[in-house]
């Protein structure tokens, strides 16, 4: 068995640190809400580590750009995992692919229950994951899918039209810069060797 090496260390205190900074939910405005408000829930259901509280039934929004751009993401949140997954058996290495899967299946469900929730279909076509020669090279591709989402999620959530969505995005957003800042810790980690 490898002794861990101090980069390794290194490595995973600054995981770690990222994800208690960057998974938990951001409130705008009034925090007096926040007595009313718990929709991260931190509960183990089986599947998700945290949930979010997303009701049955919500009023379908009234832009079809908004739907689109919401269904866009799905389906590139279903590309990342997928990659991911790919990405990591390959090269066999778990962090921080472990983590962010885990994240990327619940951003899906989220999404997934959203569109739901609007009775909006949830099939979306997900683009071919790409075949990386090295490590390198899959942690640069992973920053670009995390980067290319960051602005896809501030639009949605400013044109969003209710509570629900701007919540549930909100904590995907900060979830995706967190992976985005996990894979670029990973790639500079990786030159040092």
């Amino acid at each position: 068995m490898r002794k861990p090496t101090l980069h390794s260390l290194v490595a995973i205190i600054t995981i770690l640190a990222l994800y208690c900074i960057y998974a938990q939910p951001s409130y705008h405005g009034d925090m007096n809400h926040m007595r009313d408000y718990h929709p991260y829930h931190r509960s183990w259901n089986g599947r998700h580590h945290y949930d979010v509280s997303i009701p049955k039934v919500l009023p379908t929004p009234k832009s079809k750009m908004w739907i689109k751009n919401l269904r866009e993401v799905l389906s590139l949140e279903k590309l990342s995992k997928l990659q991911y997954q790919a990405d990591s058996d390959k090269f066999r290495i778990r962090m921080p692919y472990r983590m962010v899967i885990l994240q990327e299946n619940n951003h899906i469900d989220w999404i997934t229950r959203l569109l739901k929730a609007y009775k909006i279909s949830t099939r979306v076509s997900i683009p071919k994951i790409k075949s990386s020669k090295t490590i390198t090279q899959a942690y640069r591709y992973a920053m670009e899918l995390e980067s290319n989402l960051i602005p896809k999620y501030e639009l949605l959530m400013k044109n969003a039209e209710d509570n629900t969505a701007i919540r549930v995005l909100d904590i995907i957003l900060n979830q995706t810069k967190m992976h985005y800042d996990m894979f670029r810790h990973a790639l500079s980690i990786n030159r040092m060797h």
